[in-house]
């Protein structure tokens, strides 16, 4: 059967349906594309052969309106306001997949990240149960929200402590704007 869901349910009545049939197809109709058709297009199989439902587990194409409630599946809680391309990063990104890793320490600020996207990670910098993460101010969109990102996937017992830092650091001053071969000079 071809058509939307309501003209499926009127081809399935057409015996019951006896004279004029205009109240029963406006009650069809009704209930049928507004109640059902979502329903019927993300539940039935496709034409290539993929199972129902699979639309919904899949995250390279699921519906971007459903990306939130899959990630419930994977213990992910997407960004509103993201991008659909951000979200389905997140949902498949190393946020969920290696939780505590200091790979997921190093993406878990990036969606509010800009330029560079540069995420300085120290561990046991003062102790062997903390650790620093440092990103730039210059970059940092929202540093409540990259805070709270690193908490969310910092490993059970470890101190962090998250520094938005404005300026150069040492390491940076290969690229500097300075001019002239000029080079950062320490005197012990």
């Amino acid at each position: 059967m071809a058509g939307s869901f309501a003209q499926q349910l009127m081809a399935l009545l057409q015996p019951m349906r006896y004279g004029d049939s205009t109240p029963i197809d406006t009650y069809l109709t009704g209930i049928g594309d507004q109640l059902f058709q979502l329903v019927e297009d993300w539940a039935s199989d496709t034409p290539d052969g993929k199972p129902g439902y699979s639309l919904l587990v899949d995250a390279t194409r699921v519906p971007d309106i459903a990306i939130p409630w899959l990630g419930q599946f994977v213990g992910v809680q997407i960004v509103v306001g993201q991008s659909p391309a951000v979200q389905r990063a997140q949902l498949t990104g190393l946020a969920n997949w290696k939780r505590g890793s200091v790979d997921a320490l190093q993406a878990a600020p990036l969606p509010w990240l800009t330029g560079t996207q540069t995420v300085i990670i120290k561990e046991r910098d003062t102790s062997p149960y903390h650790l620093t993460v440092e990103t730039l101010a210059s970059e940092t969109t929202d540093a409540t929200a990259v805070q709270n990102a690193l908490m969310a996937q910092k490993p059970a017992g470890l101190q962090l402590t998250y520094i938005n830092f404005s300026g150069q650091k040492a390491f940076t001053m290969k690229n500097s704007t300075l001019k002239g071969g000029d080079s950062l000079k320490l005197v012990i």
